[in-house]
């Protein structure tokens, strides 16, 4: 049948029949009429368009849109303002178009015979001013067109675009048009187009020039403007962000620029990730810049809703945050102790919550952590998600599981405004295979490789989690970068030089140390038969199996509360020898009491939830006195009999008694003795070195030691040995003594208030955070310091703005045995802290998660970052340093259009392209593409690698792009887009969820299908549903799937189970529907995928 009607249905396209009519006629003039023209389109069709001598293209412009962008100016739309706002929305959209369009090398070269065809008149483009242009008209004319010579118009559903031509790689319209060849209906078309023509506005040729020197067609620039390019790209508004626009501070404080720098990329890091990491090495001042930090978003605050701030922190440094508040005047905060969480009782109130000593909250399973995680997770009142800022001085000196319980008191586990090493991968799927990792390397790794294997392992932490939502500062930091040094030296601060730790070994007599090696052995030995078997605390373990179904983790609980006593004994037995024959003693009167019960037949068992809190808040000194009680007082202990336990225990708890007895009597007979080699070597260098005027001008020393008992000893012996003006601080009497510690070791405090009445502070980890003792110089680390976080943080308290010495010291004491010459001293030290390592193993982890295996490697490196250095504020330093002295440069540089690219002379990439693309969700993305094998190969680059690649001197030149520039590009967008189209699938989907979030599902959704259940009931139940599918609270699931279980025991009824499902569900504050529309707005969505090149630079 034939029609003059044709559709792009099939393989034919608007475009191919266009090709078919220039092809089969003598066509000299082309007349085109269209509402939407896109010059992408002409490129299209210009290889067809040789033969044509004259072309008009007449667009309609959008009216209305000038009229209001005129209202909106207060303006009135007279004379050839229409006209020349006609003028100037096509070259907008022309621009537009350009950067929009495919990368194509074709393309581009169509674009530069569009520029030439209009600079020859063949193409003449008019945009009509007065109003819209509805109509599609393609009309086909000879050059000497009459009723004899032939011709065609097209109309129907067709633009000049790409889509409207069916071609370009995306969606195709469905077109509709109709061939006419008559001479009448071409000539009555030829007509109307003329009269039209009349009125439009000529887009002049230097328009269109301009238009395309505002593109990377028209930019000819140098592979140093190409460098400062990507790094305004990647700081923007921290390169210009001036630190004399913020507040003034409280007298007494100085405007430091490091401080305000680290407030604006906290902002930027908040608005991204609802969260950040302020980790300044200690010393630094992290208090000032997180309350400047609240502050700014107080005031930057636009919800319409109230702005409260709370404050958690350990009950020893709180008193610092609120003196630092009290100063700033701000009355918008409040403050609670990490161990009193439970009495915040209205937590939609606050809309930021500051987290000091974060590393405290890394145990998900304990109380304190839920209750964190529920006042950090509930919305505000206006139901939108609260922002937190996280203090630690060391994210990284944590498992990876404990790092990850940290982040999710910001981010949900199954969806993350972080891109996870992947786009949209959730952060409990990019830490499972990196915990397990580790897992295998502690348990598997000889501690000489151990650190390696971690570092490795760590980078990808460090590169895709920590670095974008952390604030860093070192004091090399300081000191490199320009503009920070000049501002100290104004200021008139100097940092002290701080030296690397120096061993100080202690040699133990023979049969001591026999005696030593000995209980290390029977603490954590293997022989079954002569080593503790730590009964006192397996008594859940060892019920009968009838009573032992009321305590669901009994052999959990058991090798946790193991794992914890023998590392306190271990560390006991390092820290001196009063602490672990006390510790010794107190175990074998609590271990001898649960034999006296055993006789009366009343065995009391006390709940030990409470300890894992005391670890994480550092109150190990306050363990021992806990452990050792038998619990009668306790409202949480149940009362038993002796045959609720299966036999064998008894013979275990016989066994215990009768090692420490003999344990108990050998060290008994040592303290009686009064040798102590440890204090003894102590009381010689305090004589002879310590307190040398040179090494230590203010004549002030600390010594820390974790140990109650031993800080208790140390005090008497160093008083007989003539050291009479010591200040003993610990948990108990710390708050008494404040202001003494403040008098004598605070340098910060006015001359007049200051005091010399104490020249000794000795110390337990009460006063590791949140205090100033700069006086001092000089720190003393009695104990072997296990663990590097305590460590950096003893440090901290001296190594301070404001500190007085030039240097700091560090000494840490070593356990060794007499053996002749230096080097064999050390070389036994080295192996008894071998041992030490062995003996606590995968234990030292429960007691505290941050220690380093291996630590013994502290006493061969500065761990105190004075090494670490950020290289990223070094380029932060090279922008902003370009801006000042380059200002037109810098602005000219920084207007450059998106797709800037260059060609280079560089051997060690030859032949590869560098590409920077961005979209809606990701904003960078930097790939390396290279020739492999038959095939390209891609590299995903972080930061610091693309700006070490693209980093040159501004003399260097540049060369022509070499030939496969265009397709590495094209392979680099390609790999972008596809990466982020599976991403938005998978996120469309469910999430892979773990057996137990699929059973707390499974349980919620057989509650909510019960009969007579109100439209509120099941509500909350749904809502939690998807509160465990997004693995927003850490604890939901485990609480569901532990009440399913009892349920089930016990055949509870289904609407009792329903009243204490609900009972849970209360405690978890979250508006879904608020929640959801916020969590939508981050999330990758289709219109935002396609990928943005922001600049290419390709190695000849």
């Amino acid at each position: 049948m034939s029609t003059k009607f044709f559709t792009n249905k099939g393989e034919s396209t608007v475009l191919d029949k266009f090709r078919g009519v220039f092809e089969h006629a003598d066509i000299n003039e082309f007349d085109v009429l269209v509402g939407y023209f896109r010059s992408t389109g002409y490129f299209r069709l210009r290889p067809s368009l040789e033969g044509v001598e004259q072309i008009r293209i007449l667009v309609g412009i959008d009216v209305d849109a000038i009229i209001q962008k005129y209202k909106a100016r207060g303006l009135k739309l007279i004379g050839g303002a229409k006209s020349e706002e006609a003028r100037s929305m096509y070259i907008d959209e022309l621009i537009n178009e350009i950067e929009q369009a495919d990368y194509d090398k074709e393309l581009e070269e169509s674009v530069r015979l569009f520029v030439r065809d209009i600079e020859s008149r063949k193409v003449q483009i008019r945009a009509h001013p007065k109003r819209k242009l509805h109509a599609k008209i393609y009309i086909f004319r000879p050059g000497n067109f009459n009723e004899h010579s032939g011709g065609e118009v097209i109309t129907g559903s067709s633009n000049l675009t790409e889509a409207g031509l069916g071609i370009g790689g995306r969606a195709s319209n469905y077109e509709f048009n109709v061939s006419l060849r008559d001479y009448d209906d071409i000539r009555f078309a030829t007509d109307e187009f003329e009269e039209l023509w009349k009125d439009g506005v000529e887009l002049l040729c230097a328009d269109l020039n301009k238009a395309i020197d505002k593109t990377h067609l028209g930019e000819n620039i140098t592979p140093y403007e190409i460098y400062i390019k990507f790094l305004i790209e990647h700081f923007n508004e921290q390169i210009e962000f001036d630190p004399d626009n913020v507040k003034d501070l409280p007298d007494g404080f100085k405007k430091l620029s490091y401080q305000l720098d680290a407030v604006q990329q906290g902002l930027n890091i908040i608005r991204k990730h609802r969260g950040v990491f302020l980790a300044d090495v200690v010393g630094l001042g992290k208090t000032i810049t997180a309350i400047m930090l609240a502050r700014e978003l107080y005031e930057k605050n636009d919800s319409g809703e109230p702005f409260r701030v709370l404050i958690v922190a350990p009950p020893a440094i709180m008193p610092g945050w609120r003196d630092t508040v009290e100063q700033f005047q701000l009355p918008y905060f409040d403050y609670m102790s990490s161990g009193s969480l439970h009495k915040v009782k209205n937590a939609r109130k606050y809309s930021l919550v500051i987290i000091d000593e974060a590393h405290k909250f890394r145990n998900k399973n304990s109380a304190a952590y839920e209750r964190m995680e529920n006042i950090c997770k509930t919305p505000t009142q206006f139901g939108n998600q609260k922002k937190v800022i996280l203090l630690s001085a060391t994210p990284l000196n944590n498992r990876p599981e404990d790092l990850l319980n940290q982040l999710l008191l910001f981010q949900d586990g199954n969806g993350s405004t972080l891109n996870c090493g992947d786009f949209g991968s959730g952060l409990t799927r990019f830490f499972k295979p990196i915990i397990r990792e580790y897992a295998r390397v502690i348990n598997d790794s000889s501690a000489s490789d151990v650190q390696e294997k971690v570092d490795e392992m760590y980078q990808q932490v460090r590169t895709h989690i920590l670095e974008p939502i952390t604030v860093r500062r070192t004091r090399r930091d300081l000191q490199n970068i320009k503009s920070y040094a000049e501002d100290l030296r104004k200021q008139g601060i100097v940092f002290p030089k701080s030296n690397k730790p120096e061993s100080l070994l202690y040699e133990l007599p023979e049969e001591v140390n026999k005696l030593y090696d000995e209980t290390l052995r029977r603490i954590a030995g293997e022989d079954e038969s002569d080593r503790l078997n730590y009964a006192r605390h397996r008594m859940i373990e060892f019920l009968n199996p009838e009573t032992r179904q009321d305590y669901v983790y009994a052999e959990r609980i058991s090798e946790m509360l193991t794992g914890i006593i023998k590392t306190l004994m271990v560390k006991r037995l390092d820290s001196s020898f009063n602490a672990i024959y006390e510790t010794l003693r107190r175990f074998l009167r609590s271990s001898e009491s649960l034999l006296n019960m055993k006789a009366k037949d009343v065995i009391y068992l006390a709940p030990y939830r409470k300890i894992s809190e005391y670890i994480d808040n550092g109150r190990e000194e306050e363990l021992d006195e806990i452990l050792a009680k038998t619990g009668e007082t306790d409202p949480g202990v149940r009362r038993f009999q002796t045959g609720h336990f299966q036999p064998e225990y008894w013979k275990l708890v016989e066994q215990d008694c009768k090692i420490l007895a003999d344990l108990v009597n050998r060290w008994e007979a040592v303290i009686k003795s009064q040798m102590d080699p440890k204090s003894e070597k102590l009381i010689r260098v305090m004589k002879d070195e310590l307190f040398d005027m040179e090494k230590n001008p203010e004549q002030k020393l600390v010594i820390f030691s974790e140990s109650l008992d031993t800080t208790t000893d140390l005090e008497c012996r160093l008083k007989r040995a003539g050291f009479d003006k010591i200040l003993h601080v610990n948990s108990s009497n710390r708050n008494k003594l404040q202001k003494k510690i403040k008098e004598n070791f605070d340098a910060n405090q006015e001359a007049d208030n200051q005091s010399s009445d104490y020249d000794i502070i000795i110390t337990t980890e009460v006063l590791s955070e949140g205090i100033n003792l700069h006086r001092a110089n000089i720190i003393v680390n009695y104990d072997t310091p296990w663990n590097s976080t305590k460590l950096i943080q003893r440090i901290g308290r001296i190594n301070r703005i404001g500190s007085k010495a030039g240097e700091i010291f560090i000494y840490n004491f070593l356990p060794t045995e007499k053996v002749e010459g230096d080097l064999n001293l050390r070389r036994r030290a080295h192996i008894k802290l071998q041992a030490f390592h062995s003996a606590l193993g995968k234990d030292a982890q429960i007691l505290s998660s941050e220690e380093a295996v291996g630590s013994f490697s502290l006493y061969d490196k500065d761990i105190t970052a004075e090494d670490e250095y950020s290289e990223e504020l070094q380029y932060l330093e090279v922008i902003r340093r370009f801006r000042k002295d380059s200002p037109e440069d810098y602005r000219r540089i920084k207007a450059l259009p998106m797709r800037v690219r260059v060609g280079v002379d560089q051997a060690q990439y030859q032949g590869g392209t560098f590409v920077f693309l961005r979209n809606a969700n990701f904003p960078e993305s930097f790939v390396l593409v290279q020739p492999g094998q038959g095939r390209l190969e891609l590299s995903r680059l972080t930061f610091l690698e693309s700006a070490k690649m693209l980093e040159c001197e501004p003399a260097e030149k540049s060369v022509p792009l070499h030939q496969e520039h265009h397709r590495h590009v094209q392979e680099a967008l390609k790999n972008f887009q596809r990466e982020a189209e599976t991403a938005l699938s998978e996120m469309n989907q469910e999430p892979e969820l773990e057996l137990n979030h699929r059973r707390a599902i499974d349980y919620l959704k057989a509650l909510s299908n019960l009969e007579h259940l109100g439209r509120e009931d099941k509500s909350r139940l749904n809502q939690a549903v998807e509160l465990i599918k997004l693995d927003r609270f850490a604890n939901l699931k485990i609480r569901i799937n532990q009440l399913r279980k009892n349920s089930s025991k016990s055949s509870v009824k289904p609407d009792v189970q329903l009243r204490s499902t609900l009972q849970i569900l209360g405690e978890y504050l979250v508006d879904l529907e608020t929640d959801s529309a916020q969590y939508e707005e981050g999330q990758l969505k289709y219109s935002d995928i396609k990928p943005r090149i922001v600049i290419a630079q390709s190695y000849s």
